[in-house]
């Protein structure tokens, strides 16, 4: 970039859990091309796949499932009303995977993205995908699907604990041993959030 420009980023501590890049634009393409009908997308952040989605004519509601009370406010007072298409977008309180258990229609589509990077999207992304069978009819999609599932961030894991592997590029279930890995960062939550960068005025 030749210019300075100011974008929205959410830090916990000195940690950046999100922030609209080029990289984090690029990296949500897929999952808002596919996107059609009532959909659902698991992780709030800074609202911009539920953004992107709702522009789409095809699209007819986002449903954003976030379990952080102060993220899903720092959205709704800072950057839901500028959206134009808000009316299309509901905010759920509650854990994602235990709403979509309990929820009666089934979405057309359900975007992941729940954890800060590939390394601890592994748990996360090995724990759902055998249970996405549950859900017929539903297409998954995780961000950052293609690192998560590369042969040397998958060989690592499965030397540290037990999980069966499934996945586009492993035909194979393969066992490990060891401990149960924990959930991701952000499904344990984001307590002591704050906020930086020009997110009011934020334009996407």
């Amino acid at each position: 970039f030749h210019n300075e420009f100011t974008y929205p980023v959410l830090r916990k501590g000195d940690v950046i859990w999100m922030s609209i890049i080029p990289h984090e634009i690029n990296t949500r393409k897929k999952a808002i091309e596919e996107a059609d009908g009532d959909i659902i997308t698991f992780g709030l952040g800074l609202g911009y796949y539920a953004y992107r989605t709702s522009l789409k004519e095809n699209v007819n509601k986002v449903t954003v499932v976030e379990k952080d009370k102060d993220i899903i406010a720092l959205f709704n007072s800072e950057l839901l009303p500028s959206f134009p298409k808000k009316e299309k977008i509901e905010i759920v309180k509650d854990d994602c995977f235990a709403y979509l258990k309990k929820r009666k229609n089934s979405p057309s589509l359900v975007f992941v993205d729940i954890y800060h990077q590939a390394e601890d999207a592994l748990p996360v992304y090995l724990k759902r995908k055998p249970r996405e069978k549950a859900h017929p009819g539903v297409k998954f999609l995780y961000w950052i699907e293609k690192d998560i599932i590369t042969p040397p961030l998958c060989s690592d894991h499965i030397r540290r604990g037990k999980h069966r592997i499934y996945s586009e590029g492993l035909r194979k279930p393969v066992q490990r041993r060891g401990k149960n890995s924990s959930d991701s960062p952000q499904e344990k939550g984001t307590k002591g959030l704050r906020e930086k960068g020009t997110v009011a005025k934020a334009s996407f």
